[in-house]
């Protein structure tokens, strides 16, 4: 039974490797070929800037709105159909993806409600990052995506190794 534990985490840990290894692979790859991303990146960050520019006009909080003032303007139509959008679009390129793939192998092996709530958390804070961050890639103190590529991979390959070195 505790080799079949360890025989399990196997399956998750060359996943890792083997994502790990493509991102850094791709991010070295378009780095060697001076790929600019950057132009294609500040092109759909305006867009952004400017549908989000139109669906909260002068912000979300003036400085004499009361509660239901905010309240009303935060569950606005506009807003609701923007969190559905959003929903949307995230739930489908997730589908399927390298974190899914992962979380299923390790619900395998480990308690369902943790690796439930890590990959809740987990999420949480890509997105919250990912948010934070928006304003200083739009400001074009850009990071490329092959940076934040070998970054990640590089987190995949050490989340292997140390899979490996724990069996």
């Amino acid at each position: 039974p505790a080799s079949m534990a360890k025989l399990a985490k196997v399956p998750p840990m060359l996943l890792l490797l083997y994502f790990g290894g493509t991102m850094i692979y791709d991010a070295i790859k378009d780095l060697e070929e001076g790929k600019d991303e950057n132009i294609a990146m500040k092109e759909e960050l305006e867009d952004a800037k400017n549908e989000i520019d139109e669906w909260f006009g002068d912000g979300l909080v003036k400085e004499k709105d009361n509660e239901a003032d905010v309240v009303s303007r935060l569950f606005n139509r506009e807003n609701i159909t923007l969190v559905q959008e959003f929903f949307v679009m995230t739930f489908l390129a997730e589908w399927g993806d390298k974190s899914q793939i992962a979380t299923v192998a390790m619900s395998t092996t480990s308690n369902p409600v943790g690796v439930a709530l890590g990959g809740i958390l987990g999420h949480a804070a890509c997105t919250g990052i990912a948010v934070a961050t928006g304003r200083l890639i739009s400001e074009q103190k850009a990071i490329s995506e092959s940076h934040i590529s070998l970054v990640g991979g590089t987190m995949f390959v050490a989340f292997a190794l140390h899979t490996l070195i724990t069996l």
